[in-house]
């Protein structure tokens, strides 16, 4: 009998760590009675009305693959929100929605970062950020959010370690883990 030689795994998602929360999160599933405090999930159960929608959506047959930047009427709805609440003017080809945060980053920073690129973070900062950029063969450098200035961003410090390898700026707020949010003036 032949023997198939597979190839071996490319570099990419698969090195990437998990991060520390889903560790503690997965122990938690294993230990029955105790209480999580790791993920932002709710402590309540799903409302009636949101399960009422999801079963509404697949009685109608809502259960196809929708445009690629997502559900229309919910792109035409984030940029009434945008506008309403932002003042920012957009339009529906400007949005895409996502799975997920994860995944919304995942595919932002695969489309814009290359190799050898720069992606500045926040610090302290949400340590997914930092663990997708290996796989994207990329680079974290940090900027300095301390809590002596309520964890808001040092403006001066990030001037500082911006080079010509500089691709992506990451601007997190409300910030993940500080809940700090940044002023207007601060992300204009």
């Amino acid at each position: 009998m032949a023997r198939i030689a597979f190839p071996s795994l490319a570099h990419g998602p698969a090195e990437m760590a998990h991060s520390g929360i889903r560790e503690i999160a997965n122990e938690a599933l294993r230990r029955p009675g105790t209480i999580r405090l790791d993920v932002g999930q709710p402590d309540f159960p799903t409302p009636q009305h949101v399960k009422d929608a999801g079963k509404r959506a697949i009685d109608e047959n809502k259960t196809f693959y929708t445009h690629t930047q997502g559900l229309l009427s919910l792109r035409e709805k984030l940029v009434d929100k945008l506008e309403r609440v932002n003042g920012i003017k957009t339009t529906v080809e400007n949005i895409a929605c996502g799975p997920g945060g994860v995944g919304a980053l995942a595919a932002t920073l695969a489309a814009v970062v290359e190799q050898g690129d720069e992606v500045l973070l926040p610090d302290p900062g949400w340590p997914n950020y930092r663990m997708m950029l290996p796989w994207l063969r990329a680079r974290g450098v940090f900027y300095p959010c301390p809590p002596a200035a309520g964890f808001q961003p040092d403006l001066e410090a990030l001037e500082h370690v911006i080079t010509p390898r500089s691709k992506v700026l990451v601007v997190n707020s409300p910030n993940n883990p500080t809940g700090a949010v940044y002023p207007l003036d601060t992300i204009t």
